[in-house]
This record gives C-alpha cells, structure tokens and sequence, in this order.
C-alpha cells in the first residue's frame, strides 16, 4: 500500500492546552501532548517533554491512531486518509484498491467485489464496468471477461460462462451466437469450431452439427448444407465424407444414392464409379450377379450371343478345344464324337473308320476286311489267304493249315478237297497229295502215305479240267494229266485216251487208275 506521509512543520507557535498552558520555544517537528495538558512540556521528535528533561528520558505524549499533529494539535485524518499509529503527523492516502468515507480512520476499507479503484486517497471505489469483474475485494482494476465469458451488468464479481451454440471474445459484453456452418458444444466457448467434414449447420447459434444423411457427402469443413452423391457412386452411412466409387461388378445410374446395383447376369463392369454395367460379349458368359469378368467359355462350349448367363456344349459330332469361342468345330472323316461338351473328336479306333464329317460313332469295318490303324476313312478288303468273319476287325486272321482262300474280302476259308492238304496258314491254294499219297478227307493240312500194292486215285476235282479241246489227244492229255496233278485242287476234271487214240473220253468214274511211264501218265482204266 502506498502512503502520502504529511509533514507538520511547527515553528514557535504555542501550544493551547486545556488548562491554557503554553510548550514554549517549540522547534520544528514538536508538538503538544493535548493528552499530559497538566504539565508544560515541550514535545521532542514526537514525544513530549519536561523543559528540565534535556536528555528526553521523559514519558511519550502522542497524537492517537486516526489522527496527526498539526499546529500542537491532534486532527482527525481526512477522508480517504488514515493514521494506523499514534504519535504521527500525518496521515497516510488510502491505497488503490480502497477507499475511506469517513475521518478520523485508522485503516482503509477495501473494495467490494465488483469494485476497483484505481486512485490513492479516494473516498470510494467505482464498479467495474461492462465487460469486466473483480472477484476479490481490494481491486484496484477490473478484470476483463475472458473469452467465452461476458458480464451485460456494471458492478460484477464474475462472468458467466456462455451457454453452448455462442461464444465471445475478450471483455464481451454479450456472447455471440455460432454462425452457420459453425457450432459450439460447450459452455464458455471462446470460438464455433467449423462443422467437422461429413457434417453441416444451416442453423445459427448450434451447440451441434447435423450429420449428413445417408446418399449424401461433405468434403469441405464449414458447410451449411451436404451434396448429393453423384452417379456412379453411393454412400450407405451418415456422415460421409465421400460417396465412394462403386466397385467393379456394380454400378448406380441415379444420384444421392446408398448403395450400389450389382451387375445382373449376364453382364459384367470391369472398372469402378460407373453409370452401367457391359453386356458380356459372345464367346462368354456370367452367370452371377455383381461380376466383374466374364469368363470365357470353356472348351467343349461355345456362344454366339452376347449378355449370357451360360455357354452351350457343343453337339454330339461336334468339338472345341479352344476357350471363349463362338462356334464348334465338326469333327473331321476318321473321328467321331457321341457325347456333348467336347474338346476333342477321339480317332475311329482299329476296326473302324468314318468317312464323313461331323459323326457321333464311327462304322465298324464290315466281314471280309480290316484295319489296323486309327483315325481311317476306310477299310481295307482281307489279302488272299486270310479272312475276316465278323464286323469291326483291327486284322485279317490267316487261313488255317488244311484251308485256303485265293480270292481277297472273303468272310472264310475253303477247306482243302479231298487230294489235297495245306500245312502253312494263310495259303491261297491247296497242294495236291504227291504219287505215292492221299488223303480221302477234306481240309487236311498234310497227305496219308499209299500202302505197298495201292496207287494213287485222282481226286475228282482233277477230273473237269482237262475237258477243253486244246487238251484233246493223247500226247496233249498226257500233259493235261500232268499238269491237273501238279495244280491239285485246282484242276477241273480228266480225260483218258481209248486204245491209243489221239482223242480223250470221260472217265464214267470219279477215279481213274493210272501209272507213270518215263515220260507221261496213263491211266490204266476208270474204278
């Protein structure tokens, strides 16, 4: 606290005593005890004295608290002054912060909260203005209202706070609603944050934001409205910040839009945030919903059309052994194909063929012939010597010893007439019994040996072939003969001469004896 200390200077002046005594040869700063007015004393550097004390030893005499010597008397401080001791001779000024209304006093009084001075050697204080407070007594300033706070009244010990949806500045009179796009949750808000992304307020003094709804989006912080979703995007929350892009396999062709459409089947969107999704071109298919691909038609399949939801197999007769093809493939000559769906036409097997195109089986090689191979257009007739007796043969088997077969495309083989045999399989003739052997059973693949006293009898198939002209006459039948015993089986019929003559004749018989000269046969007569 600060004092304004008043100096007295007192030069010779009496000192009026109740009993009119007088302090004579007063020096500066001396004064009178009014309260010792028995004595005639002289007051020395505040204390009174007997005029015989010169060494002061003598009992003090002081003005009392709230008041000063002056003139040899004790006054009363003055308004906005006080004394806290006795003996003084001034009063001290009220320091900023208090006040004194009355004289006489020995202390200030503070000022009440609310109240400031901010003056010494003041008789009151003044209120705080608008804006402001003192929240202690004793103030010599105010307080401005901080921000967030506001005080409409003079006089105040506080501020109050500022209800949510406003706020203030510094020493505010009044708190100022949140603008649009603003809000304030709080009491005592000294700013309205900006509504946050994803939010709005259209609205002013709010204590929130509005969330934007859902199909609706807001980038931007500090907005008073939300933008519709565009097409080709949606937002399914409240709140969004974006709409995002519909993902690949889906689309939206409308805006403000929650979610996005699947794909239906039989259509397909590869990108994202679009409008429509893509028919699936032909050679695919799609049978799902939301499909980002179409996938190719596997092979064995095909599709000519586009926005399908399967491929088709392809036909008994018909393949494909690529992917994602339109069409299928007839199956060439040598191949067949029952099933459908195939990615291959397999080849005839041996003992089959196919000679035309596009077939569902392949035709089983008929009797008489073969083959060997796959994947054939045809069939090969059985080689002579060999045949074949059922349908589908991979081979021709041979004939057997005692059989033969000289034509080729035969079913079977001939059993060697009686008079011949066959010992090797797959012969195309039979061999006729040397002289000296037989045999009397057909299909023999080896002769029977003659017994001693026994000749050989011509088979009858040796008969016929000698009956043509050319063979007429006897040296000519003698070679006829030879000849029919050489071909065996082959040889048709025989004639022999007549006392002899050049001509030939029938054997009645189906035998004729004979024997063998140097140089020819000759028959010795019919059995």
């Amino acid at each position: 606290m600060y004092y304004l200390m008043i100096s007295l200077r007192i030069q010779n002046s009496p000192c009026k005593f109740p009993e009119d005594r007088v302090c004579k040869n007063l020096t500066p700063f001396r004064y009178c005890n009014f309260q010792e007015s028995n004595k005639n004393t002289i007051a020395w550097s505040h204390r009174c004295i007997d005029p015989q004390d010169k060494a002061g030893t003598g009992p003090p005499y002081q003005c009392p608290a709230g008041t000063y010597g002056r003139d040899g008397q004790c006054l009363p401080c003055l308004p906005g002054q006080f004394n806290a001791g006795s003996g003084r001779q001034w009063c001290a000024l009220c320091a900023a912060g208090s006040y004194q209304d009355q004289s006489g006093a020995t202390a200030c009084k503070p000022c009440s909260v609310g109240h400031y001075q901010d003056e010494i050697g003041q008789t009151s204080c003044k209120p705080c203005d608008k804006g402001m407070f003192a929240d202690a007594p004793g103030r010599a300033a105010c307080t401005n209202c901080v921000a967030g706070t506001y005080q409409d009244k003079i006089g105040q010990s506080s501020c109050p706070a500022c209800s949510p949806g406003h706020y203030s500045g510094v020493a505010a009179l009044v708190c100022i609603p949140c603008s649009v796009g603003h809000h304030q949750p709080s009491s005592g808000g000294a700013t309205c944050p900006p509504c946050s992304p994803g939010s709005y307020q259209d609205k002013t003094g709010q204590h929130t934001c509005t969330l934007c709804p859902k199909g609706n989006f807001q980038s931007n912080q500090g907005q008073t409205s939300c933008e519709i979703c565009a097409v080709g995007t949606a937002q399914s929350a409240e709140g969004g910040e974006t709409c995002p892009q519909c993902n690949a396999g889906s689309y939206q062709d409308k805006t403000g839009q929650t979610t996005c459409i699947l794909c239906p089947k039989g259509k397909y969107q590869s990108a994202s945030g679009m409008t429509s999704c893509k028919l699936c071109p032909v050679g695919t298919f799609q049978n799902d919903e939301g499909g980002d691909i179409c996938p190719a038609c596997n092979t064995g399949s095909y599709q000519d059309n586009t926005g399908q939801t399967a491929c088709v197999l392809c036909p008994a007769g018909k393949y494909q052994s690529e992917t994602g093809q339109t069409s299928c493939k007839i199956c060439p000559v040598g191949t067949s194909q029952s099933a459908e769906g195939s990615n291959i036409c397999p080849e005839c097997s041996a003992g089959s063929y196919q000679n035309n195109t596009g077939q569902t089986a392949c035709k089983l090689c008929p009797v008489g012939m073969y083959q060997a191979d796959t994947g054939q257009t045809g069939c090969i007739p059985c080689e002579a010597g060999t045949y074949q007796s059922t349908k589908g043969g991979a081979f021709c088997p041979k004939c057997s010893t005692g059989t033969y077969q000289p034509d080729s495309g035969q079913t079977s083989c001939a059993l060697c007439s009686v008079g011949t045999y066959s010992s090797s399989m797959g012969q195309t003739s039979c061999t006729s019994c040397a002289p000296g052997s037989y045999q009397d059973s057909a299909g023999k693949a080896t002769c029977k040996s003659c017994q001693l006293g026994t000749y050989q009898n011509l088979a009858p198939i040796q008969y016929s072939y000698c009956t043509s002209e050319k063979w007429v006459g006897y040296k000519t039948f003698q070679a006829c003969k030879q000849y029919c015993l050489d071909m065996g089986p082959s040889c048709f019929g025989v004639v022999y001469p007549m006392n002899s003559a050049t001509w030939c004749y029938w054997c009645p018989n189906t035998a004729q004896a004979y024997y063998k000269s140097s140089n020819y046969w000759e028959l010795t007569g019919c059995m």
